[in-house]
């Protein structure tokens, strides 16, 4: 009833268009296992437990992102949906098993946000109410890449992984205080 509600208020305001940010660990809630069976789950768990899907993503969280976007539709207002979230009004967010690892350059870190943005793309790249994909909110703000070359990777990673789901949606990039640079 509330995001109804919410959806309502905003829409009588004129607004047709909101980004969206699904907060990666509530969505991705992985955590580190430690111990001789690791390589059965690859050394993570889903909040403490076998994971329930090769991404390891929370099929509640998943639902619940479903009746948000219905709720976009039913009220003729498009979604450009921030996928990793992992910076959000100055604070971190990040999976457990993600801890002290760099956010946009570690080889593990790199390997389960794709499985991320592929499940969730795949998933949504047909409901109407998605205008687009961002990479996330402010991902630079995650972590330094250590060179250039380095964020032009993850960037271009992210982005070959959305546009191998979906063709039709533009991708966009909200970084924080970064410089269009022409060359």
């Amino acid at each position: 009833k509330t995001v109804e509600k919410d959806f309502a208020a905003l829409r009588a305001q004129g607004v047709d268009t909101l980004r969206v940010f699904p907060l990666w660990p509530d969505f991705q809630p992985l955590t580190r296992m430690i111990g001789n069976i690791a390589p059965l789950t690859e050394g993570v768990l889903q909040s403490d437990m076998p994971l329930s899907n090769p991404a390891g993503v929370d099929e509640e969280m998943m639902k619940r992102f479903r009746l948000m976007c219905d709720a976009a539709q039913r009220h003729n207002m498009k979604l450009v949906v921030g996928l990793i979230t992992g910076w959000m009004s100055g604070r971190m967010h990040m999976p457990e098993a993600f801890q002290g690892k760099g956010l946009l350059s570690d080889p593990l870190v790199s390997r389960w946000q794709i499985r991320f943005v592929r499940y969730m793309v795949r998933r949504f790249k047909d409901h109407p109410a998605i205008a687009a994909w961002d990479f996330g909110n402010e991902c630079n703000c995650m972590g330094e890449a250590e060179t250039e070359e380095q964020a032009w990777l993850w960037t271009s990673l992210l982005s070959s992984i959305i546009r191998a789901e979906d063709t039709s949606r533009p991708v966009v990039s909200g970084m924080h205080g970064l410089k269009v640079r022409r060359e």
